[in-house]
C-alpha cells in the first residue's frame, strides 16, 4: 500500500506512530523547534487506521501546539489532500476552512508556483497539471457545454465560465463549487441594431477583496453604407452579487471575442478605439477593477511590414507581456514576437524576449502561435507554447531552443484561449470566505432552473 504523509506534528512525548514521507516536513520542523521533544506522526493510507488515530489525537494536539507550525504544514499539502483531511475531526475542519488559511494556502502556491496546471478550452475543458505536463483529464463544468464552452478568465483559483448559450457562472475547479451569474439586460441604443460579445475579464480586487467580471459587448449600425458603433460595458461583483453598468465605457473595436488578462490589479486586451468614424492606432487597453478606471498602454515598436500582424496580451513569470502574430494572405504564420512590459505602464521597458520562425524541421507550418504557461527553473526558464491549438512546443529561454511536447488525453483540437489556473480553496460567495458546503440556489439564462454546488 502507497504510503501517504497526513500530518506532522510536535509533541511532549517521544511516541512515535509512523515515520511517513519525512522529506515534506522536515524542513518545517527543524525551523520551529524548541526545546520540546520532537515526535512525527504520521499514518499509512488504510482509512480505518488513519482516521483512528487521527481523531484521537487531533484535538489535543491541536491544543498543545504553536497554530503557526500546523498551518505552516497544511498549507504545503494539496487542495486534493486538504478536502480529505479537513473530515477528519471540527478542528481541523475548521481551520481548513477558515479565510486566513485559504489565503495562506494560495499565497503560498503562489509563492512557489506549484499546484498550478492549465485548463485547455473548447466544446470541452480539460485539466493539465503543470508540474509535470504529462496527461489531460477532462472536467466536467457546470454549465451546458454541448456546443462549447469558453473561459473568461482565471483568478486566484476560480474560472470565468460562459457558454453559447450566454449562461455565466464563476468556478472554482479543485472544490467543485460555482455560482450561476444572473444575466444583466442589455438596452439597445437608439438606431443600433445587432450586438455581439466582443470582450470579456475576470481578475481581483485586492483594496476591496472582490472578484469581478467586466463583460463588453458591440452594438452596430450602417447608414449610407457607412458603419458605427457603441461599447457597453458592465461589470459584475462577486461580493455584491451584482451587475453594475459602466457609464461613458470607451467605443473598442476587437476583430473577435477575446479574454482579458488580469496583471497589476486590472484587466488588459490589445483593442482599437473609435470616435465616430475616426480611428485610433491599436494599444492596450486597460480597466482597473479597484478605481474602475479606463486606460491605454503603449505598445512596443514591433516588426514592420512582415505581414498582417494580430497582438494579443498574455502574462508570462512576472510581467506583463504581447504576442505579435504575423501571417501572410494565406493565413500562415511567417514570424511570431513575445514582447515583456518590464515595468508596468513604462513603454520604454517593452522587451523582446524572442521570437519564433515556422521551421520544417522543428515547428513545422502553422496558423498562430500563443504562450501558454511560464516555467521558472533554476538554470533556465522555459515557456509552453500552444501551436493552432492542436499541438504543444516548449520554448527553453536561455538555450533558445524548442522541442515537441506529448500530453496524454488531450482533445485533437483546442481553443486559443485556453489559460493557467491555480488550484485553490477561494470560494464562490465573494472573497476568501469559509468554505460553505451549503446547497446554494444559482440563476441560469432564463431563471428557471435551481443550480446547486458539487458536493
Amino acid at each position: 500500500m502507497e504510503e501517504l504523509l497526513v500530518f506532522g506534528l510536535v509533541l511532549r512525548h517521544r511516541e512515535i506512530f509512523a515515520s511517513i514521507s519525512l522529506h515534506l516536513i522536515s524542513k518545517t520542523l527543524h525551523e520551529h523547534q524548541s526545546s520540546q521533544d520532537v515526535a512525527v506522526i504520521s499514518f499509512l493510507e488504510e482509512e480505518t487506521l488513519c482516521l483512528w488515530s487521527i481523531r484521537i489525537t487531533a484535538e489535543r494536539t491541536m491544543e498543545n501546539l504553536r497554530r503557526e507550525i500546523i498551518v505552516d504544514v497544511l498549507s504545503r499539502l494539496t487542495v486534493k489532500d486538504l478536502l480529505r483531511y479537513r473530515k477528519v475531526c471540527k478542528a481541523w475542519r475548521s481551520l481548513i476552512d477558515g479565510p486566513d488559511f485559504i489565503k495562506i494556502h494560495l499565497d503560498r502556491s503562489k509563492k512557489t508556483n506549484s499546484n498550478n496546471g492549465i485548463v485547455l478550452t473548447g466544446r470541452d475543458l480539460y485539466w493539465v497539471d503543470s508540474g509535470s505536463l504529462d496527461s489531460a483529464v477532462r472536467l466536467d463544468p457546470p454549465l451546458d457545454s454541448k456546443k462549447g464552452i469558453d473561459v473568461g478568465g482565471s483568478c486566484n483559483g476560480l474560472l470565468a465560465l460562459v457558454n453559447t448559450k450566454g449562461d455565466m457562472a464563476f468556478w472554482n475547479p479543485s472544490t467543485r463549487r460555482y455560482r450561476g451569474l444572473p444575466i444583466s439586460s442589455l438596452e439597445c441604443p437608439s438606431g443600433f441594431g445587432l450586438y455581439k460579445l466582443k470582450m470579456i475579464g475576470f481578475g481581483y480586487d485586492p483594496i476591496n477583496d472582490d472578484h469581478k467580471l467586466l463583460r463588453m459587448v458591440n452594438f452596430s449600425s450602417v447608414e449610407s453604407d457607412e458603419y458605427f458603433f457603441q461599447s457597453h460595458a458592465g461589470v459584475y461583483s462577486l461580493r455584491a452579487k451584482t451587475w453594475k453598468r459602466i457609464k461613458d465605457f470607451p467605443c473598442l473595436l476587437i476583430p473577435h471575442h477575446v479574454c482579458g488578462v488580469s496583471f497589476c490589479n486590472a484587466l488588459h486586451w490589445v483593442a482599437t478605439r473609435k470616435s465616430g468614424t475616426c480611428e485610433f492606432s491599436d494599444s492596450v487597453f486597460a480597466y482597473d477593477l479597484v478605481t474602475e478606471d479606463c486606460r491605454e498602454l503603449s505598445l512596443p515598436d514591433y516588426t514592420k511590414n512582415c505581414g498582417i500582424c494580430t497582438m494579443k496580451v498574455v502574462e508570462l513569470g512576472d510581467w506583463l507581456c504581447v504576442v505579435g502574430n504575423f501571417k501572410r494572405e494565406d493565413e500562415k504564420a511567417v514570424l511570431v514576437e513575445i514582447w515583456a512590459m518590464k515595468e508596468y505602464g513604462v513603454k520604454e521597458s517593452w522587451t523582446k524576449l524572442f521570437s519564433v520562425v515556422p521551421s520544417n524541421h522543428v515547428t513545422g507550418p502553422f496558423g498562430y502561435l500563443i504562450p501558454l504557461a511560464y516555467f521558472k527553473g533554476s538554470d533556465d526558464d522555459k515557456v509552453l507554447l500552444n501551436v493552432d491549438g492542436e499541438k504543444f512546443l516548449l520554448y527553453d529561454m536561455k538555450g533558445r531552443r524548442i522541442q515537441s511536447v506529448t500530453i496524454l488525453g488531450c482533445p485533437r483540437s483546442f481553443d486559443h484561449t485556453s489559460v493557467s489556473c491555480v488550484e485553490s480553496l477561494v470560494g464562490v460567495d465573494g472573497g476568501y470566505e469559509e468554505i460553505n458546503t451549503k446547497k446554494q440556489a444559482g440563476e441560469n439564462r432564463n431563471k428557471k432552473e435551481k443550480q446547486q454546488p458539487r458536493k
